[in-house]
């Protein structure tokens, strides 16, 4: 298998487990990778180490990242939407949507750590306005709690 063959099926496996949730371990299965040696017709491919799978991960976020960026630098007015909840774990979570012109709807999600003070609410969005760069744009910013 060539290298570019290889970094491609990385990079499904990278998305894969990034976007379903999948645990890191799933790499260590070798019942999946019976699967790519079958599907890629390659019986000496050998999966990815789970460091190998966290980079791309990162990079993959970078590279999404940086196309948001770009997006919402082209748009003349942003609306921000917030939704806030709690996990069966007790961790709480702050959504923050943005929404404008374009075809599609993006939106980020952080990680509050704190309990839904409103001073806590109020950073966090301050923070999300910051990084990505909406001062000037940010027009409205509805605030939702989810019970």
């Amino acid at each position: 298998m060539n290298q570019a063959k290889y970094d491609q099926i990385t990079n499904c496996i990278a998305k894969w487990v990034a976007q379903d949730c999948r645990p890191l371990n799933i790499v260590d299965e070798e019942r999946l990778q019976k699967v790519i040696r079958s599907a890629s017709g390659n019986e000496a491919y050998v999966l990815p180490i789970r460091q190998m799978i966290t980079a791309r991960i990162s990079t993959l976020y970078e590279s999404e990242k940086e196309k948001l960026q770009n997006l919402l630098n082209t748009a003349n007015h942003v609306a921000l939407t917030t939704d806030y909840w709690t996990s069966v774990a007790n961790e709480s979570f702050l959504g923050v949507n943005a929404h404008f012109l374009t075809e599609k709807w993006h939106h980020h999600i952080g990680v509050m750590e704190d309990r839904h003070f409103v001073y806590l609410i109020a950073q966090h969005i301050s923070g999300v306005i910051d990084e990505w760069l909406l001062s000037t744009k940010a027009l409205i910013i509805m605030v939702c709690q989810s019970s």
